[in-house]
């Protein structure tokens, strides 16, 4: 091996290289050996903001590629607000009958699950 290039200074170079090209964290965090996919994360961070970075510059420049007026005229009006009785409609559907507040959040529980998702 190279002096200066050391099997560790390897692995590291892989795990950046690899969150660097967008291989997903549990993969490598599999491949490494690390016990789970926050640790890889949290140790490679730099690496996934300059990702992120260039990530976000993808995203700006395709957005500039849309025509957005011509857009706007394909979607047709705007949707209006809901009126007091649309509002009243959907409050009737969630609320248990003569109740003013929902029992335990408007969100039913997972049936999977022995807690509910939202609180009162």
């Amino acid at each position: 091996m190279p002096p200066g290039i050391t099997p560790h200074s390897l692995r590291r170079t892989y795990i950046s290289l690899m969150l660097e090209v967008g291989a997903n964290p549990r993969v490598v965090m599999q491949q490494v050996g690390h016990s789970d996919a926050g640790l890889t994360l949290r140790i490679y961070a730099q690496v996934m903001k300059r990702r992120d970075n260039e990530s976000t510059r993808r995203v700006d420049a395709f957005l500039r590629t849309i025509d957005w007026a011509e857009l706007g005229r394909n979607l047709g009006p705007a949707p209006t607000a809901p009126t007091d009785e649309d509002q009243e409609a959907t409050k009737n559907r969630l609320l248990p009958s003569g109740s003013t507040k929902p029992s335990g959040g408007l969100e039913p529980p997972t049936p999977s699950l022995p807690w509910k998702c939202s609180t009162s």
